[in-house]
């Protein structure tokens, strides 16, 4: 994954996708993989609870960090892997408020990014 996202540019360290792993395992977050053919495409982080804002209180699960890597950009890659951590948001959120934080949809929807 460090590859894929260094050929385009980006650096993204195996130390902060090993925190990921660590965090995960002590579910803390968890990192959803969107994959194309075998090959990476993306990832979203889903927290399990916001850390800053309005549902920091009402421990309201929060997705952030969404990275699409730019060959799978505008191929809807974004919008399954936004589904599905929005699926599994609600499952953890069940009884816990109204809902779940997805500034990241908001922001897509809105044609900022």
């Amino acid at each position: 994954m460090i590859e894929a996202f260094a050929l385009q540019g980006w650096n993204k360290s195996l130390k902060q996708f090993l925190d990921y792993y660590t965090q995960q395992e002590n579910d803390q977050k968890m990192v959803i993989i969107a994959q194309v053919d075998g090959n990476v495409a993306g990832y979203v982080i889903l927290l399990k609870s916001a850390k800053s804002g309005p549902y920091i209180l009402q421990k309201i699960p929060e997705i952030v960090d969404l990275n699409v890597l730019i060959k799978y950009r505008n191929t809807g890659v974004g919008n399954r892997i936004m589904d599905v951590a929005e699926k599994l948001a609600h499952k953890g959120a069940a009884g816990k408020g109204s809902g779940v934080c997805t500034p990241h949809r908001f922001t897509v929807n809105a044609n900022v990014i």
